[in-house]
């Protein structure tokens, strides 16, 4: 088995967080068909769909589902190591969690005018219900 390269799973969460492979695009400041082809790459080295085509929208499989579970905890644990090592890429770190009711048009636009402002700056970005909102955020994650 090979290793999963931790680029193609930030991308994975950020179709997932934005519900939308456009949005994920222009978040990483790339084509949309570049995020398809990496998440044909992953589906390619887990072996099977990740997203459900014959749903509207961004629909997980079941195998999807855990995926983006796992693919959340080596992306912490990841930047865990970074982040104490020293060797991070960001200068900080800001994780905001934003209901998934307000997650359209104008916060979008305010998240990628403030991470254009701050290059300096990891944004990570987590759209989901409240209560999901308010169980990170006691555990310290947002």
């Amino acid at each position: 088995m090979t290793n999963v390269p931790t680029d193609l799973l930030r991308t994975l969460i950020a179709v997932v967080d934005l519900r939308s492979f456009t949005r994920a695009a222009q978040l990483h400041g790339v084509t949309q068909p570049a995020v398809s082809a990496q998440i044909k790459r992953l589906q390619t080295l887990l072996g099977g769909e990740l997203f459900d085509k014959s749903s509207p929208g961004v629909t997980l499989t079941a195998k999807g589902e855990v995926v983006v579970n796992y693919a959340r905890r080596l992306l912490a644990l990841n930047d865990q190591l970074l982040d104490m090592t020293g060797r991070g890429d960001a200068v900080a770190r800001l994780r905001i969690g934003l209901a998934t009711d307000y997650f359209e048009g104008p916060a979008l636009r305010a998240i990628a005018n403030f991470q254009a402002d701050h290059a300096g700056l990891a944004l990570q970005v987590s759209a989901e219900p409240s209560a999901a909102l308010l169980r990170d955020l006691r555990r310290g994650g947002l």
